[in-house]
């Protein structure tokens, strides 16, 4: 008898927890198609990733436990907003990922984060060479410690100038990488929630703007930004 209670309690929890999980989902899917209705943006519950998007080689997506990601949106082919479950030193995380078209004049692959997060191995797939960590050296006295990753240690001393150095420490918790004019941020182990996500991606096209500008101004790094 007690065996039979038993067993009757842990389904109905089981029930439970899949209900609320399945109610969590539907909500957020909701609120997500909402917001992008009323910027007459494009949603989709699920994509997978385009062979240009795999091509830019961004490290969270290739850490990415599927190559896909869920909830969707799309402006105009230059912004992309969705979740993604990372596989991370932590383990499986579900992070919401902002993907934006950054035209610069500069070239080459980067990623900075203030704490380690992903976790890449020889099972990770990857085009081309791997990135190389920076040391302190490479970076900024003001980055000192952050953990950053680039193709070219001299190159991309250009992407960091003092209004992008200033946002990356006004947003110590963000991670963000830089692929041949693309610009991804996410916050590990974060899902962006609906009434959020005007204000992310503000503070997205905020850094986009000051590389734009800063390389159109000087164009070169500057070493006062050390």
């Amino acid at each position: 008898m007690l065996t039979f209670l038993l067993t009757c309690f842990f389904c109905l929890s089981a029930g439970l927890c899949l209900w609320f999980l399945s109610r969590a989902r539907t909500d957020r899917a909701r609120q997500l198609q909402d917001f992008a209705l009323s910027h007459r943006w494009r949603y989709s519950p699920r994509q997978p990733f385009s062979r240009e998007l795999r091509f830019r080689q961004f490290r969270s997506l290739a850490c990415a436990a599927s190559a896909s990601g869920r909830h969707w949106i799309d402006q105009d082919d230059s912004l992309s907003v969705f979740d993604c479950s990372t596989l991370t030193r932590n383990g499986v995380e579900e992070t919401t990922v902002l993907l934006l078209h950054c035209p610069v004049a500069l070239e080459g692959r980067l990623c900075i984060s203030r704490r380690p997060w992903l976790n890449e191995d020889s099972f990770t797939p990857t085009y081309g060479d791997r990135l190389q960590r920076l040391t302190d050296q490479d970076l900024p006295r003001r980055l000192a410690g952050w953990c950053c990753f680039s193709d070219s240690r001299h190159r991309m001393r250009r992407w960091f100038l003092p209004d992008v150095i200033l946002w990356l420490l006004n947003h110590p918790g963000l991670h963000v990488e830089w692929s041949d004019g693309w610009l991804l941020v996410c916050q590990p182990g974060y899902r962006i929630q609906a009434d959020e996500l005007g204000r992310a991606i503000e503070d997205v096209f905020l850094l986009s703007s000051h590389l734009q500008s800063s390389h159109h101004d000087n164009g070169e790094y500057d070493e006062q930004a050390q």
